[in-house]
This record gives structure tokens, sequence and C-alpha cells, in this order.
């Protein structure tokens, strides 16, 4: 066995091109640890751990990233971790920014950019509701007592609503508002 004082300076490196995301989740889930969904799509990028502390330094991209029938586009993820995790992830839709979360010592700022509501459709389906539209503003988030929250607003202009239920078709526009215990909007219109 080798002998850890050896290890206490080592770093320990892991470089990624083109690994198959389903191949990771494989590996989790032969742990016995975890049961994940269905991933697919490719893990570019570096991750090192520095062994004396704990501490460590990433930089990866997933790119085409889907969980089951959920495409991301492509997401990259990077920071540091020590005493906690201080980084950003941002998600791209073709070459545009469409999601940028930047968190630094138990906060973040969460900023959309014409989000695309259909990224949502897989998860609404089986609710009988399609959409199609975007999203944009900026929600700040702060993790205090074990329990986040939350703070901003997110403009929604949602076209062609379908919803089975109502047999209703729909054109939503409005400012969803996040506050520390609320969630509201002022004024949506609905056509």
């Amino acid at each position: 066995a080798p002998d850890s004082a050896l290890l206490a300076g080592s770093n320990f490196t892991v470089k990624a091109d083109g690994i198959p995301a389903a191949a990771i989740a494989q590996v989790a889930e032969g742990s016995g640890a975890v049961t994940l969904p269905n991933l697919s799509g490719r893990i570019n990028g570096h991750a090192s751990v520095r062994l004396a502390n704990g501490h460590s330094l990433f930089g990866l991209q997933w790119q085409d990233a889907q969980i089951d029938e959920l495409g991301l586009g492509d997401v990259c993820v990077d920071g540091t971790w020590m005493d906690g995790w201080n980084g950003s992830i941002r998600q791209f839709i073709g070459e545009e920014e469409r999601v940028r979360l930047h968190w630094t010592d138990g906060q973040g700022v969460m900023t959309a950019f014409d989000w695309p509501l259909e990224c949502l459709s897989p998860l609404v389906a089986e609710g009988d509701l399609q959409w199609r539209g975007t999203v944009d503003g900026t929600v700040r988030i702060q993790w205090a007592d074990s329990l986040p929250t939350a703070d901003g607003s997110l403009t929604l202009a949602a076209r062609d609503v379908r919803v089975g239920a109502t047999g209703g078709q729909y054109d939503i526009d409005g400012t969803l508002r996040i506050g520390r215990d609320d969630l509201w909007m002022d004024q949506a219109r609905v056509l």
C-alpha cells in the first residue's frame, strides 16, 4: 500500500476528451451508491484534486447534454472547491448562452437570456401541456440555515400554450416576481 505521507502533497488530475456521459452514469450506478436517469452527450475538460486538503479545480463541458428526454444543449461547469463551491454553470443552445449561474460563498446569481421554454417540454408533456416561448431575468440565490432563498424576477413570454384539459390555446406575457417568502405575478396578459 502506498505511504499516505507521499500522497499528502500530490495532485490527482483527470482529463476528459469526449467521454460518453452514459459511461459515467454506468460507473456511478455500478458503485451501488446512486441511480441516475439516462444520460447522453460527451464530457470534455479537466478536474484536479489536491489530496492534502481536498481542494479541487475543475472546468468541464457536457456537450449535447441530455437527461432522459430533456435536451440541455451544452452545459459548462467551472470553479473551485475549497470550503464550498465557487464557480459557474452556463448553458448554451447552439452558439447562444441561455443560462448562467455564478456561485460564490453560498450566494449565487442566475440569469436567463431568452431561455426557451421548449427545454421543459418533456417535463410537462405528461400533464398534457405544450408551449413555446422564452424566459428572461435574474434571480439571486442565498443558502443560509440549510435552506435556499431566492429574490428576483423572470419575464415570461409564452406562445402557443396548449392545455389539453381545457382544449384551449393561449399566449401568456408577464413578469414572475420571486421573493424570500413569495412568488407572484402583478399582471399577466393571457390571449
